[in-house]
């Protein structure tokens, strides 16, 4: 089931270091209504910046609350395709707005603009495997971190480690495991260990037990790679 996410510092950080492909759609908060709920779509798997102005207060019926800066005048959010999200803002004269934020499909990969799409074309252009084999492991690399990135919410998984040796098993099994290969090959490993494991580490830098701030931001991570990776 897709859970509810929010931005947290640890989203903030991914963000800082450009795991995520553009500045933020800052998107205004609708005009007070005291009654009804008025529904906002927003992008899936994109931090998405609300504005009210003035500062205002935020609050979440359930679930942790939103990342907000600069006195409560924005708040920060990060949905999966087709979760929702109620949140109350209140303004300093106490009048109400609330907001059913609705995700929509996922933005694609912008393979100008975006740090993280750079880095992986770098790597993938120093990779000197022949280009049809080549192709075929950036598919199956993709499809391997489309199945982390749902393995990252798997409650049986506690800790950053545990996440972390599931995803290295699941490349093994779906990626290095190539009987054209020599044995111990791990496929595009400079993207694996010169991008992917460096953008993990800002999630996970030590092995605590899985927060649900961590799962959603690794989450949003690999099925941003995968995205990217499916675009080359």
């Amino acid at each position: 089931m897709l859970r509810q996410v929010l931005m947290s510092a640890t989203l903030a950080l991914v963000l800082t270091a450009g795991a995520f492909s553009a500045p933020p759609e800052v998107v205004p908060v609708p005009q007070p209504d005291p009654v009804k709920w008025q529904e906002l779509k927003v992008a899936a798997n994109a931090i998405v910046v609300l504005s009210a102005q003035p500062a205002s207060e935020w609050d979440v019926a359930t679930g942790p609350q939103p990342y907000t800066f600069e006195s409560g005048r924005y708040a920060a959010f990060l949905l999966p395709e087709g979760g929702t999200l109620r949140v109350t803002i209140t303004g300093p004269d106490k009048t109400k707005t609330r907001l059913l934020l609705t995700a929509g499909a996922s933005p694609p990969p912008d393979p100008v603009n975006d740090p993280l799409a750079e880095k992986i074309k770098a790597e993938l252009e120093l990779d000197k495997t022949p280009a049809a084999r080549k192709a075929k492991q950036v598919l199956d690399l993709a499809a391997v971190y489309k199945q982390i990135a749902k393995t990252c919410q798997d409650p049986t998984i506690t800790t950053a480690n545990q996440l972390m040796a599931t995803a290295r098993q699941s490349a093994a099994e779906m990626v290095d495991n190539d009987p054209a290969l020599p044995k111990g090959t791990r496929v595009l490993a400079g993207v694996r260990d010169n991008v992917v494991s460096k953008e993990v580490a800002l999630i996970f830098p030590k092995n605590d037990v899985l927060t649900q701030q961590q799962r959603d931001a690794a989450t949003a991570l690999f099925t941003r790679l995968a995205l990217i990776l499916e675009a080359h």
